[in-house]
């Protein structure tokens, strides 16, 4: 997923909380079962885990962007947005998640690897699958291009909250 996409997903969440009223992963949490994400994790670091401790494990970042309150840690393999000192989600290039799904794989591996407890959803013309840890409180989407995945990103749910 380029730089383009890692934007328009943080515009997203951002514009969640403004009007008009976009759907987001929270419009779904009632209407799907949960998936459990514990294990989902890139290079050993996963929501929630502190700034130091993706320090620690990568290294400088390659690049970092402030958007508003976020600031977003680019690396090669994936990029970590960071809010009051630790990672509130993550987009994955190259790297793949707990299930073994990557960008270039099918949306039907997804849905074999994840199950059926899944939503879909359309913003901006770009698509998205999604699971939802009810109990974690993350969500898990698969952006889209056909039957492609085109980009995977992690966050958690409140991320689409209302202040």
């Amino acid at each position: 997923m380029g730089k383009g996409a890692i934007i328009v997903w943080l515009l997203l969440l951002l514009a969640a909380c403004g009007t008009p009223k976009q759907e987001t992963p929270l419009d779904y949490a009632g209407q799907v079962g949960s998936t459990d994400l514990s294990g989902e994790r890139v290079i050993g670091i996963e929501l929630g885990d502190s700034e130091a401790s993706v320090m620690d494990l990568r290294g400088k970042p390659n690049r970092t962007v402030q958007m508003d309150s976020f600031e977003v840690w680019e690396y090669g393999d994936a990029n970590y947005t960071m809010s009051d000192g630790r990672v509130i989600s993550y987009v994955i290039s190259y790297a793949a998640t707990r299930n073994g799904i990557k960008v270039g794989d099918t949306m039907q591996s997804v849905r074999d690897k994840y199950g059926d407890a899944y939503y879909n959803r359309t913003y901006d013309n770009i698509s998205y699958m999604g699971y939802i840890d009810k109990e974690k409180r993350w969500v898990l989407e698969f952006v889209a291009s056909g039957d492609v995945v085109t980009g995977i990103v992690i966050g958690e749910l409140s991320l689409f909250e209302d202040d």
